[in-house]
């Protein structure tokens, strides 16, 4: 299984925790995923790998900001807008 981490900005609650998880459970791929309001992760599990900008244009949608994290330190995540212009730019 693949487990991806995002932080998420502006969940506060357990109806925010859900929001989230709806949202992502449509994004493809997505087997598991679990939020906590209290630290502001969301992991994605899956046992393919998940397309990043659907996990966060599903976050957005959701009325929420994710970022990608690369390692535990929280300086080194991106934003969907980031993650796309270094998409488009490579």
């Amino acid at each position: 299984m693949i487990s991806k981490p995002y932080k998420v900005d502006g969940m506060c609650c357990g109806e925010c925790e859900m929001a989230v998880l709806d949202a992502v459970a449509q994004a493809r791929g997505v087997e598991a995923a679990e939020a906590s309001a209290r630290t502001g992760v969301l992991v994605i599990e899956s046992s393919l790998p998940v397309d990043t900008l659907d996990v966060l244009d599903a976050v957005k949608n959701a009325g929420f900001t994710a970022r990608l994290f690369l390692c535990e330190h929280p300086l080194s995540s991106i934003d969907s807008d980031s993650w796309r212009s270094s998409a488009t730019d490579a």
